[in-house]
């Protein structure tokens, strides 16, 4: 037998025996782990409708407690650390002196059609995609429908990035409608 055959024979048989082992392996999964129940509130279709998303201030009702770390705790507010504009004397010092000073709120709310609302948290920029792009994707939809609305947010917002204000808007929205599902599951349950 030449060299050149011996090879191509035993990569041929080779990919032919990885691929019996995947076929084992996948048979040996679906022994192993069955496939859970449907949950019974899925299926089930609600009357809440999202109406609004917005950006909003919260204001506390309280003063927020002031916080003094301890003498020798590492913070990162007046002292000089390393930043993406440390090479530049002018931004070294601190990150307030090149952080935005408003890009908007952190805040979002989400209004639904039978007077439920929620509240969550995004982070800096995340205000102009909350106002100006989510509601025309997420308004008049069902917000028991998570799985569903996170995919048309993640796809819708797609052009924007993936990480930064899309993410940060999608991570505002997303925790609220975690929660109107939880809500939805002990009204079924009761």
């Amino acid at each position: 037998m030449h060299r050149r055959t011996f090879f191509s024979t035993s990569a041929a048989l080779g990919v032919a025996g990885l691929a019996r082992v995947g076929q084992v392996a996948a048979q040996d999964d679906s022994r192993r782990f069955p496939e859970p129940a449907p949950l019974p509130f899925r299926e089930e279709k609600s009357d809440l409708k999202i109406t609004a998303i917005r950006a909003v201030k919260l204001e506390p009702t309280r003063p927020l407690p002031k916080y003094t770390p301890t003498p020798g705790f590492w913070n990162t507010t007046e002292v000089e650390i390393a930043n993406p504009l440390s090479i530049y004397p002018r931004f070294k010092p601190r990150r307030s002196l090149f952080y935005a000073d408003d890009l908007g709120p952190l805040e979002v709310m989400v209004e639904t059609n039978q007077g439920i609302t929620g509240f969550g948290y995004g982070g800096p920029g995340a205000a102009f995609v909350v106002e100006k792009h989510l509601p025309k994707l997420l308004v008049g939809e069902d917000p028991f429908q998570v799985e569903r609305l996170w995919d048309i947010m993640w796809r819708g917002t797609l052009y924007y990035g993936r990480k930064g204000v899309a993410v940060h808007a999608i991570s505002a929205v997303d925790p609220i409608l975690r929660l109107l599902e939880m809500f939805k599951r002990k009204m079924i349950r009761k």
